[in-house]
């Protein structure tokens, strides 16, 4: 629809302040409130809001079937708009590099970004379709002043309320469909936290400051197969570097990012053009304004630090994680790869070759030549490799029951805001898991309750998991802390876990006894995996219900 014919949705009649965030400094309490999505309802907040006149809007990922469609339009989105602005950045530093090229260095952002734009724009699009919207408050920051200085911080803030707050305020003023009011009146500005860096050093930080300082003095000639962000201890890493005739390569540099102001001129010279609908044209606008710092004002002095503290000419590199998360590794990864190196990817997560839907797999199988998984094959490609994976072969050895120990429960704590694109639980999707939590805990006899550890996430992400754990049964131990999660599996007679996750793929690795479930509506798998889950349901292994799983527990927690 064109931007001209939406506008005159302006015209309906309207009975409902939208509230879109969680800071209650934008909430109109004497009116009666539409809350956007669960986001805005902190569980620590409920004691306040469930005493007001609301409601709140369905997500629109509730529709599974609409999440499959819009998982492809996305996709097919991303590989569009990348080559487009593949160009522009090459004529904006006057380089001519790949489109893969690009794709390495930004193209996690840019599927990270987009996903979760379209899912920011359809919510606010579902609010605009009740038709019941007298008006919102916005605040006077303007998203255009928050550019994240590279990946790392911009997916910190995607899990922010306030960052989220600044999307949705932006599309609002953009649609100009919903009545707004800037709040000048609120003086203190959104803030945005950023990742807090150590300001002391552990013996850890030391001895891996060391490695990477002692890895800069290995001649290139010895280091031909270049490991970095590759998941496997360092021991075992040394020796495979060894047997590769190779010095050890530990841990590659970090490369500090450089800190430059937002240089709008420059930004403006992007001038995206691909948009064939609304929702389109909003992101042409948004993109060139959000794209990090790194890449744009910092190009250049990231691009030099990297390929100073990389090893010159590798024959091959082999990576797990940096391809997200290190950026000086990225920008080296993507001039090596131009000059013809090899770059192998590895599978690092559970949900990796049996999720249907799976954005992070997908951007990283395009960055590689070749992408070796934990034993399974992608239709379509040929760069996919099953091998026998050296991250469960670790787990294998270090994990033993104890028969006579508590029942560890893994609970997933998902962010209030999807991140990024994929099958399982996602955002608001997580209160429909506590449920199924809930039910679980209802189904266990009173003696196995007694048994069950619930270990969360170390941070609390707004959900209120510990105290909804403790509504189930105020009598179950539930941990939030940093102990590893191996430490308290060897202190543990079986393990249950109630999304798809790595955790139970290492215990099953490991023949560690093991229980999961989900229900198949709220994690679409893909027909292969459906098939081996399938198999693990006939002999009670995996269930789809949580009263199938209790039940199951029930009977062997004696003797698991």
């Amino acid at each position: 629809m064109e931007l001209n014919n939406y506008l005159a949705y302006s015209k309906q009649i309207f009975e409902m302040f939208l509230v879109t965030t969680a800071d209650q400094r934008f909430w109109k309490t004497d009116e009666k409130i539409l809350f956007l999505g669960e986001w805005c309802r902190l569980y620590e907040q409920k004691s306040i809001w469930s005493e007001l006149n609301q409601e709140v809007l369905p997500w629109h990922w509730y529709d599974r079937a609409k999440l499959i469609r819009d998982a492809q339009y996305i996709q097919d989105l991303n590989n569009k708009i990348l080559p487009i602005l593949a160009s522009k950045l090459n004529t904006l530093h006057g380089v001519d590099h790949s489109c893969r090229y690009w794709r390495i260095i930004l193209g996690n952002w840019l599927h990270y970004f987009v996903g979760a734009f379209f899912d920011r724009f359809s919510s606010v699009q579902n609010a605009i379709d009740v038709k019941k919207i007298t008006h919102t408050w916005v605040p006077a920051q303007d998203i255009t002043s928050y550019v994240s200085k590279n990946f790392t911080e911009f997916e910190n803030w995607l899990g922010q309320d306030s960052y989220n707050f600044l999307i949705y305020s932006w599309i609002i003023q953009q649609l100009k469909v919903i009545p707004f009011e800037i709040k000048n009146d609120i003086k203190e500005p959104i803030s945005l936290e950023n990742i807090s860096s150590k300001t002391s050093l552990n013996w850890k930080d030391i001895f891996k400051k060391v490695i990477e300082e002692c890895s800069c003095f290995i001649p290139d000639r010895f280091n031909q197969v270049v490991f970095c962000g590759f998941k496997l201890k360092p021991w075992n890493l040394a020796c495979l570097q060894v047997a590769l005739g190779q010095i050890p390569y530990l841990r590659g540099p970090q490369v500090d990012i450089p800190q430059t102001p937002i240089n709008g001129e420059l930004r403006k010279k992007l001038g995206l053009s691909f948009a064939e609908n609304l929702f389109e044209e909003l992101l042409e606008k948004i993109v060139p304004m959000q794209i990090p710092k790194a890449y744009i004002e910092g190009y250049w002095e990231m691009n030099h630090r990297s390929l100073r503290a990389f090893p010159k000419s590798p024959k091959l590199i082999c990576s797990s994680v940096g391809i997200y998360f290190h950026e000086g590794f990225k920008f080296w990864a993507a001039a090596m790869v131009d000059q013809g190196t090899q770059l192998i990817g590895s599978q690092h997560g559970g949900h990796y070759g049996s999720n249907l839907i799976s954005s992070k797999e997908d951007h990283e199988i395009a960055c590689s030549n070749r992408f070796f998984s934990w034993g399974w094959k992608k239709e379509n490609t040929s760069k996919v490799t099953p091998l026998p994976s050296a991250q469960l072969a670790e787990t294998f050895q270090s994990l033993k029951s104890n028969p006579k120990g508590s029942i560890l429960f893994v609970d997933l704590e998902d962010f209030l805001q999807i991140k990024s694109v994929a099958s399982g639980h996602l955002g608001p999707t997580m209160i429909k898991r506590l449920a199924s939590n809930q039910c679980f805990v209802e189904g266990l006899l009173p003696e196995v309750r007694k048994l069950l550890f619930v270990r969360l996430h170390p941070a609390d992400r707004g959900w209120g998991s510990e105290e909804r754990w403790k509504e189930f049964d105020s009598n179950i131990f539930v941990y939030r802390g940093k102990e590893s999660v191996f430490r308290q599996l060897n202190r543990s007679r079986l393990l249950i876990v109630s999304y798809n996750s790595t955790t139970h793929l290492e215990t099953l690795a490991a023949n560690f006894p093991t229980l999961f479930f989900w229900k198949p509506d709220l994690t679409e798998l893909r027909p292969l995996a459906q098939e081996h889950h399938d198999s693990m349901c006939s002999v009670g292994v995996f269930h789809e219900s949580p009263e199938s799983a209790a039940e199951k527990l029930n009977q062997i927690y004696e003797d698991t």
